[in-house]
């Protein structure tokens, strides 16, 4: 059996999962397992190219596809030659009865999918991560109540639903035992994380006092949850000075045609406090580029507060209507030489900036995790890539940076 996944650290995660459930499985066909991706529909081709080359290679292969693409592009796949079955995420609880008894021709539908925002349980369990990493993803919740206009993940993955924090700490106390140093805490959308009462702060306040990880790292905010109550827990120096925003524009009007729960004013209020509290956080961003909505006025404004304030790096995501979502259905997209532009643009920005903050990094300490695999290699607390002289030492270690990689974008270390 092989899982092949696409898309985010979410669905990577998910797999292993997958893995653990579906030990034992046994068959006479070799069983591929797609986890699928759904958030632009080019993630749709390439996973149905990946099953055709399947099929093609090995006609005795069996291919499974699950995921949020088999949530919601079900009858794509499930006319698909090269696919003998869909399991949407709503059943992937049930992954290893339904493939046992479709391999076994119990189950003559190719597709088994029911309704997501029905779907009350979690999928989860504890997964002991791959041995050659030191660091682990561990996921606090799933589901998304935003429903942005531009995406399409709160119809793959149903309504915001979160871990107890119980099993959380158990799990980290787990983590520990297999000498894992760093936990990333991960989901949809862990500002949404509520359990008993309990909020993101609460949880993070919870395991920092239950648990001795060396190292919490938080995925996606938006910046209304960057609150200063949440900056306060930053005070503690095991939790690792990174932010990674999902901004997706600076300017108002794009905001509210996003359906997104914040303006100007609080992406700027979150620029502001990060810089205050923590001067020397690593701040990525996730951004659109041209949104149907965004005028070149707006992109002007936009690109300007973006210059202005303090942050590290930026993904920059060109628009491309999403079937199924509102804004597919509401707007006409623009020009798309003119989304390349200013996808361009921004991309150039963050290039210059991310040198800008790189070069900072010289002549400065800081504590690294070495990667198992190569030891030479590691990562800081504040998300800085470390290479290091080659050393029989494991786990985590201050280091001196001494100089940039010319070749990559990697600071140098001199061990200390």
């Amino acid at each position: 059996m092989e899982i092949k996944t696409f898309g985010c650290k979410l669905n990577h995660y998910d797999s292993l999962l997958m893995k653990k459930h579906l030990s034992g499985l046994k068959s006479e066909k070799n069983i591929f397992i797609l986890n699928s991706c759904a958030v632009t529909s080019q993630a749709g081709k390439e996973i149905r190219k990946t099953a055709e080359k399947i099929k093609n290679s090995n006609p005795n292969s069996f291919v499974v596809i699950t995921g949020c693409g088999a949530q919601v592009e079900t009858e794509l796949y499930k006319n698909s030659q090269s696919v003998d079955l869909v399991i949407g995420n709503s059943d992937r609880k049930s992954l290893k009865t339904i493939i046992e008894n479709s391999l076994l021709q119990k189950n003559t539908n190719k597709a088994v999918k029911s309704n997501i925002f029905k779907t009350k349980e979690i999928y989860s369990d504890f997964v002991s991560p791959d041995p050659d990493r030191a660091r682990a993803f561990l996921k606090i919740q799933d589901g998304c109540d935003s429903f942005c206009s531009f995406c399409i993940i709160p119809f793959a993955r149903g309504k915001s639903k979160s871990l107890p924090a119980v099993f959380l700490r158990d799990s980290i106390k787990k983590l520990e035992d297999q000498d894992i140093k760093e936990v990333v805490l991960t989901g949809v959308h862990i500002g949404d994380y509520k359990d008993e009462g309990m909020g993101l702060e609460d949880l993070i306040e919870y395991l920092l006092k239950t648990t001795l990880i060396p190292r919490i790292r938080l995925t996606s905010l938006e910046p209304v949850e960057i609150t200063d109550r949440l900056l306060q827990c930053y005070q503690d120096e095991r939790m690792c000075p990174h932010f990674h925003i999902s901004l997706q524009s600076a300017n108002s009007k794009v905001l509210d045609s996003m359906k997104r729960k914040y303006s100007q004013k609080e992406v700027e209020q979150a620029f502001e406090a990060i810089v205050k509290s923590i001067p020397q956080a690593f701040v990525g961003l996730d951004i659109i580029a041209g949104f149907p909505t965004e005028s070149k006025k707006d992109f002007k404004e936009s690109y300007r507060l973006l210059k202005n304030h303090s942050w590290t790096s930026m993904h920059v995501f060109p628009y491309s209507a999403r079937s199924g979502t509102y804004s597919a259905f509401k707007y006409q997209e623009l020009d798309q030489k003119e989304v390349a532009n200013r996808a361009s643009v921004l991309r150039q920005l963050s290039r210059e900036r991310f040198s800008e903050q790189r070069k900072k990094q010289l002549r400065t300490y800081k504590q690294t995790l070495l990667f198992r695999k190569d030891n030479s290699r590691g990562l800081s607390r504040d998300y800085w890539k470390i290479k290091m002289p080659a050393s029989s030492f494991k786990g985590e270690k201050r280091v001196f940076i001494s100089e940039l990689d010319s070749k990559e974008d990697w600071l140098k270390a001199q061990w200390i």
